[in-house]
């Protein structure tokens, strides 16, 4: 669901009285690539339960793992692969690629089984186990929250949790000032300069904190 924050003045609010020197001394696409960073960089640290139903129909994936395909600018949430019997899909469970192998080794006694699936990430790419070329079993899905991109700091934003976004607005804010602070010379406002620094450390060390909290609420694992 879209909603309407007024993004801009949420930042302007977080940076202070000194925002429009701040966002003054900022081309508007770089404002905007910072508010883009923040909210990826925010939806990735964010427990998978706050975004699962954020992330709309699950995608159909073809398990291949000989050529597969790269999850590009989305949070990888959930992964499922049809069952034995071809009737249902059962969950995918998450496993270091380290441990692909053995899932792999159909001698191994840790071999993945059509009705315990697992699935890794190797260079950005879906893989699972087991990569069988039995048809019936051959069919997964995954469920991923796609990177949010404002087009404009004051429209809606679409499927981003509402309880994040102080965190966004911390951390963005933050990163204004120190690209903005690239700007000026420190010499000639040495403690203005040094207000600015110290409210950017507030603002970052806010933003940690408001993590901190969410990560308690939810807690949840990774997908």
């Amino acid at each position: 669901m879209a909603y309407s924050v007024d993004l801009e003045q949420r930042l302007k609010d977080a940076i202070g009285e000194s925002s429009d020197t701040i966002f003054g001394a900022l081309h508007s696409t770089t404002q905007l690539d910072i508010v883009t960073d923040a909210l990826w960089i925010v939806a990735r640290s964010l427990p998978h339960e706050l975004l699962l139903d954020k992330a709309g129909a699950a995608t159909a994936y073809t398990v291949n793992n000989a050529s597969a395909t790269a999850i590009s600018d989305k949070v990888l949430l959930h992964v499922v692969k049809k069952s034995g019997d071809g009737l249902d899909y059962i969950a995918a469970r998450k496993i270091p690629i380290t441990e692909s192998q053995k899932a792999l080794d159909t001698n191994s006694i840790y071999k993945a089984t059509n009705n315990s699936p697992v699935y890794w990430l190797d260079e950005g790419k879906l893989k699972l186990a087991p990569d069988t070329a039995n048809v019936t079993h051959y069919d997964a899905k995954y469920y991923a929250y796609t990177k949010q991109i404002p087009s404009a700091l004051g429209n809606s934003l679409t499927n981003f949790p509402q309880e994040a976004f102080s965190a966004v607005v911390y951390l963005a804010g933050a990163n204004m000032i120190n690209n903005a602070l690239h700007t000026f010379s420190e010499d000639e406002s040495p403690e203005e300069y040094a207000g600015w620094k110290a409210h950017s450390a507030t603002l970052m060390e806010m933003f940690r904190v408001e993590m901190s909290v969410i990560k308690g609420k939810e807690g949840g694992e990774e997908a």
